[in-house]
This record gives C-alpha cells, structure tokens and sequence, in this order.
C-alpha cells in the first residue's frame, strides 16, 4: 500500500491528477494482502476502502480489541477477505488533502455508491462549482455529471459538510482542539 499518489508526473494508469490532488490519481493506490490462513487464492475486491480500515482488519486477524476510548472510522477487511457481504459497502469515504489546517471544499473529495463528489477551490462554493463523476463508468473523472444529477451532489455535498465539521471539531491524537480561526493548538 502506498500513502498517495504519485508527487510528479508517473504512470498512474490513467488516472486523473497526481499528489495534492483530490482526484483519483492523488488518492487512489494499491493495496496488496496476503494471508494464507483465510485466503487461499487471488481475489480483486469491488468494495471501497481505504487507509483507516488497516487497523481495524489487523486487531481482527491478530485477535487484539481494538480501543474503547477513541471513534475507529475503519472497518475489518476480513468479512470481505472470506468472500463474505459486509452492510458497509455503501458508506462513504471522505478525503482531503492539504499541508496545513482543512480549508471547507479546497481540495477534497467525498466518495459513495460509484460516485464521487470534488471540490478544489473556496468555501462559498455553490454545487455548481462541485464536480461529481460516475466511477463505475468513468474511473478517469473526464465527464463531470453535476449539472444533470443537482440532487445526488447536493446529498454527497451535504454529507461532506458533516465530515468536514466533526473533523475540524475533533480533537487531535493528544486531546486538544484545533482552534481554526488562530490556526494553534490549544489544550
């Protein structure tokens, strides 16, 4: 597994845009699992996942409980591992990228049943300035739908929304609170 895409100009299979991007060539990698014990042959999954689901498969596969005391936004990749139905495969993913504090639409992105929902520029964007692709029809993000599916980009749009706010008002690791108006730390 890899962290992002590629940061220059790389084979990336096609994929729009590279590192620092939302898009599918910034976020999307590889991910690569051998585990004899409960797959015995090759298998390609179709269910999305991402980073955040490693933890939660590793306490699962290493019999280890996971923490009580802390929101894990992953899920275990073992049901699907077995070839088993997981009823998250339809949740959404969000991401973002940046270099400092997350600015609301700059660079982000929130994925859900085949589509994906992109924004890369201010915060007052209207869901005109939105770009929403089709993945399972187009996994390149070259025909963007917004302006004939208004009602699903503003349903992805507003699940964003809340994404974007409990991350901001989350705290960090260590227990403080991002103060996004001084852009410091306080405990």
């Amino acid at each position: 597994m890899t962290d992002n895409g590629p940061q220059q100009l790389r084979y990336t299979a096609g994929l729009r845009d590279k590192k620092g991007s939302a898009c599918e060539g910034g976020t999307r990698v590889p991910f690569f699992l051998k585990y004899p014990a409960i797959m015995k042959e090759s298998k390609d999954g179709e269910t999305m996942t991402a980073q955040i689901d490693v933890l939660p498969t590793l306490s699962e596969l290493c019999r280890v409980d996971l923490p009580k005391d802390r929101k894990i936004d992953g899920k275990s990749l073992v049901p699907l591992i077995k070839g088993e139905k997981v009823d998250w495969s339809d949740r959404a993913l969000f991401t973002y990228w940046t270099r400092k504090y997350p600015e609301q639409y700059n660079s982000m992105a929130i994925q859900k049943s085949g589509y994906k929902l992109v924004r890369q520029a201010d915060y007052n964007a209207s869901i005109e300035d939105f770009e929403l692709y089709n993945l399972k029809e187009d996994p390149y993000e070259q025909h963007n739908i917004v302006s004939k599916n208004k009602e699903l980009s503003k349903s992805l749009k507003n699940e964003l929304d809340t994404v974007y706010q409990e991350l901001i008002l989350s705290e960090d690791v260590f227990g403080n609170k991002f103060n996004h108006t001084s852009n410091v730390r306080n405990k």
